[in-house]
């Protein structure tokens, strides 16, 4: 059976004690020479770890610690299921593994945590991120009937019993047209901490394609699954985009793109500098402007004058990020993936939710 953990996150080798492999050391007798492989450690025989953790902010200041394994074992976990933290005082690995992890944020402890972690080295787009809010206020909620419950535990363990052996998972012709459509807009580049977090779409809707199928009792994904999944990433995107409002990576390049923002004109690289309170070398303005100019969210023309041409900066309007960014804060409802798929995160100061609903190797 599963086991359940209520968190909080904490470090790499904590999850990684809790889905261990056995260990075993060679020992010889010194009398007579032979050895054997004796158990030190019999391990954990159910692999597959739940972690409900409702304070993703205490996990998030852990994994800015010098030596916290946290972020590069939840990217492994992701990845493969297998995670070996190389430490000197223990030789605790795991294989194979399954962790899911329902964590829960505010808007505003993300804020004020995401600048102090790495959260964009591929940790955040392992994540699906949800915003979410309550529907209605019920004083005395009701738990659900038992007969309803029981219900819903038989049809997801003979969901689990289908999935154990439907094997090697395709997708039917259908879905593969639809999928060769849709592939494009899921793999373009995006710039800026929006991209970094969704920057694995094509992965993320597989997997959730995968589940719907397997939901379904059918080891062939089609194109009603794929249609699910584009769904519900569609909402998880639109809630990325509501989330990081168009912030990017790189705290100068923020800065710049709020003073072109600010500016009701284009401005030169100098009164860019000046707008900054002069507090960068010529060699970082440039690198950073480079790397807007280069990714599209900022245009970069020559003005003629009375002596040289000079550089100007605006913001492209017909990006992605201009529209985030000037949509105060709404969510973008701009994606095709799907014409039936509408998403619609609220356009309230919500909660921010990171799901995980599957990882690792099984």
């Amino acid at each position: 059976m599963a086991a359940i953990s209520p968190g909080p996150l904490s470090t790499g080798e904590g999850i990684v004690f809790n889905v261990r492999d056995e260990y075993r050391t060679w020992e010889e007798d010194k009398k007579t020479s032979p050895g054997e492989w004796k158990l030190k450690d019999p391990g954990v025989p159910d692999k597959r770890l739940i972690i409900m953790d409702e304070e993703l902010a205490a996990g998030l200041r852990c994994s800015k610690r010098e030596g916290n394994t946290l972020s590069p074992a939840l990217r492994s976990f992701w990845d493969s299921g297998c995670v070996q933290p190389l430490t000197k005082s223990s030789p605790t690995r795991t294989t194979n593994a399954h962790v899911n992890i329902v964590a829960h944020i505010t808007l505003e402890e993300l804020e004020r945590t995401l600048g102090e972690v790495e959260l964009f080295n591929g940790f955040a787009n392992r994540f699906l991120w949800v915003l979410a809010r309550r529907s209605r206020l019920i004083s005395r909620p009701s738990p659900m009937p038992a007969e309803e419950l029981l219900k819903l535990q038989a049809v997801l363990l003979d969901r689990l019993k289908f999935a154990h052996s439907a094997g090697l998972m395709t997708l039917d012709d259908s879905a593969y047209e639809l999928w060769d459509r849709v592939y494009p807009s899921l793999a373009m580049e995006r710039g800026g901490l929006f991209g970094a977090v969704v920057g694995r779409s094509e992965a993320q809707v597989q997997r959730l394609a995968m589940i719907y199928a397997l939901l379904d009792r059918e080891a062939v994904i089609g194109i009603k699954h794929l249609e699910a999944a584009l769904a519900f990433w569609n909402y998880c995107e639109a809630s990325a985009a509501y989330i990081f409002k168009g912030r990017q990576a790189d705290p100068l390049q923020e800065k710049i793109l709020a003073a072109l923002k600010a500016s009701p004109h284009p401005v030169t690289a100098t009164e860019l500098h000046r707008a900054l309170g002069n507090s960068y070398s010529q060699d970082q303005m440039k690198k950073a402007l480079g790397s807007l100019t280069s990714s599209g969210i900022v245009i970069h023309e020559k003005e003629a004058t009375k002596t040289k041409p000079r550089n100007i900066f605006r913001l492209n309007e017909k990006t992605e990020f201009f529209e985030h960014i000037s949509s105060a804060g709404e969510p973008s409802e701009n994606s095709d993936h799907s014409p039936e798929c509408e998403r619609r995160p609220e356009e309230e100061n919500l909660p921010a939710v990171l799901a995980l609903p599957e990882g690792g190797a099984r």
